[in-house]
């Protein structure tokens, strides 16, 4: 089973680099995109106002939400003796 694991790695490399390679440039085109069609400066402005906290927000929250998760989920993972010294 580790074998067929190792053989199809470079396979799941790949997917997630052509993954990476088509997702990031069309998201920064659409932020430079939406940035740029924006005829009022200070909508841009008052959008970024409203969208630092809600960033931070959700920032805090899933960092709670993990520090609370985590342990509970790491304390049910049971992991072979064999596999964790090699």
């Amino acid at each position: 089973m580790r074998d067929i694991a190792i053989g199809v790695e470079p396979l799941g490399t790949l997917w997630t680099n052509a993954i990476r390679m088509t997702v990031i440039p069309l998201v920064i085109a659409l932020v430079i995109t939406g940035v740029t069609g924006a005829a009022d400066l200070r909508y841009i402005g008052r959008l970024g106002l409203r969208a630092l906290p809600a960033f931070v927000i959700l920032l805090i929250t899933s960092g709670l939400f993990a520090l609370l998760l985590a342990p509970v989920a790491l304390d049910r993972l049971s992991i072979p003796e064999a596999v964790a010294t090699s």
